[in-house]
């Protein structure tokens, strides 16, 4: 279908090489051969008259006029003869360069169309050949870049399929298990199954409620209820929540505010959460004697709140990849000490989708880990 398209372009674009040829010559050739007789006898009388007088040949009038007709005959005969032949090259040359010239123009088209298909068929590895005129370049410059982009988004998602799956098929995989144990009597069905049942639900649940958000933050669909807000009380606030759980581990909870730092635009409720969850994921990696600190300062046009920990910490190596959806950078990091691995990608893209940065910093493993989340002052409005 695609070979017999191109090859119509081809015969299309011969005639409109035949076409323009014949538009520049053939036509002023016969426009010639169709002038008026007597123009072109009045024209040769008027050249044989200045011919006599000049050379004093004693032309009479009757056999100027007879010169002059068999002017006028040979001048036309001539005419048609040049038209044939200028007819007979224009054919002839639009028929050979016609095809070779369109063959050039829809080469690197049907390159294209090829790649196409091939990423039609999920081959996203097909890049186009770039080469030819710059609009050509420029086409195939755009077409490798969405290639390259599509690949990128299909490795995440199959990325992400891999991951969702391995996260749901592990609580289930207990809940039919206890399920199947108690069917067959071998655990009684007590209110300490239940719980555990109980325990395995909830966190179906909330891995459901987390993707969900990710998703809704990813594609700007969360919605963020804007208001001005001091950045100094929402620690003050959050910090009270965790001063008890920080002292049953015997955990120091410390608090550097700076004074006098500008309100911003932002949710609260979606800020409160993401300082929830890097609170909890501190005080969840910090040991017993250890400590927490938050501070706010202010920089040039915007405000930042750190939290800082003297916990397992993070290899630089594996810093890049602390904020991937499902990712835990160690053994320290595992399920069971809770959380599905999607607390940290969550806050990342609730502080971005308020124009916001959030980044982690640790010198290495067992030094302890700094989140610090960076807002701007005053350009975000919903």
């Amino acid at each position: 279908m695609i070979r017999k398209t191109l090859n119509r372009l081809w015969v299309r674009f011969s005639l409109a090489i035949t076409g323009i040829i014949f538009v520049v010559t053939v036509i002023p050739t016969a426009s010639l051969l169709l002038s008026d007789p007597r123009d072109i006898m009045q024209d040769s009388k008027t050249y044989i008259e200045a011919a006599d007088a000049q050379n004093n040949l004693g032309l009479t009038p009757e056999q100027i006029n007879g010169i002059a007709e068999i002017m006028v005959t040979l001048t036309q005969e001539q005419y048609f003869i040049d038209v044939q032949f200028v007819i007979w090259t224009t054919l002839i040359i639009g028929v050979l360069a016609g095809p070779l010239l369109g063959r050039g123009l829809s080469l690197p088209i049907e390159r294209l169309v090829k790649a196409t298909k091939a990423i039609g068929s999920r081959d996203l590895s097909h890049h186009v050949e770039v080469k030819g005129a710059q609009e050509i370049i420029d086409l195939a410059n755009n077409f490798n870049q969405m290639t390259a982009e599509l690949a990128r988004s299909e490795q995440l998602r199959q990325n992400m399929m891999a991951d969702v799956s391995h996260e749901l098929l592990t609580p289930l995989t207990v809940l039919q298990g206890n399920l199947r144990a108690i069917l067959d009597d071998v655990y009684e069905l007590n209110k300490d199954e239940i719980a555990t049942l109980y325990d395995q639900n909830k966190h179906l649940i909330r891995l459901v409620k987390d993707l969900r958000q990710l998703a809704q933050v990813e594609a700007g669909q969360l919605p963020f209820n804007i208001v001005q807000l001091s950045l100094n009380q929402l620690a003050q606030e959050v910090t009270t929540v965790f001063t008890h759980p920080a002292t049953d581990k015997n955990i120091t909870l410390h608090t550097q505010l700076t004074n006098n730092i500008p309100t911003i635009h932002a949710d609260p409720d979606r800020l409160r959460q993401v300082l929830h969850n890097l609170l909890a994921n501190a005080l969840r990696h910090t040991p017993e004697g250890g400590q927490i600190t938050i501070r706010t300062q202010n920089a040039a046009n915007e405000v930042w709140l750190s939290i800082t920990d003297t916990g397992a910490g993070i290899d630089p190596a594996l810093q890049p990849h602390v904020f991937d959806r499902f990712y835990r950078t160690d053994d320290t990091r595992r399920r069971d000490t809770g959380g599905a691995g999607l607390g940290l990608a969550i806050s990342k893209a609730i502080v971005e989708g308020h124009k916001g940065r959030l980044t982690a910093t640790s010198p290495g493993k067992n030094l302890g880990t700094t989140f610090k989340i960076y807002l701007p002052e005053k350009n975000y409005k919903k």
